[in-house]
């Protein structure tokens, strides 16, 4: 008999949360209506244990701290129904670690 490898090696966690405001200003004719949107975000990411996947946990780096995030983008939505919504982002100040540091 043998044994399988398991995919993760320790039941830990990652994850983000954020805080800021995004601003839309929305303009319309009788069959567009579009809102662009600016934005500003606080994030601080966390993880505890060893979440990666196995044989990679030397070479991924982990984000852990604090971060900036700044959005912009336009929705338009049509008299139909129909919507659209195009957007970009952009962070930094993130502290990169290899897991276990």
């Amino acid at each position: 008999m043998q044994a399988k490898p398991r995919a993760y090696l320790d039941a830990g966690y990652t994850g983000r949360a954020s805080g800021g405001v995004k601003v839309a200003y929305p303009s319309w004719t009788e069959s567009i209506t579009l809102a662009p949107y600016v934005g500003l975000y606080g994030d601080y990411y966390f993880n505890t244990g060893d979440a990666n996947v196995a044989g990679a946990a030397a070479i991924l780096p982990v984000f852990d701290g604090w971060s900036a995030r700044a959005i912009a983008g336009i929705g338009i939505q049509f008299s139909d129904g129909g919507q659209f919504t195009v957007g970009a982002e952009r962070s930094g100040s993130r502290k990169w670690r290899r897991p276990g540091d």
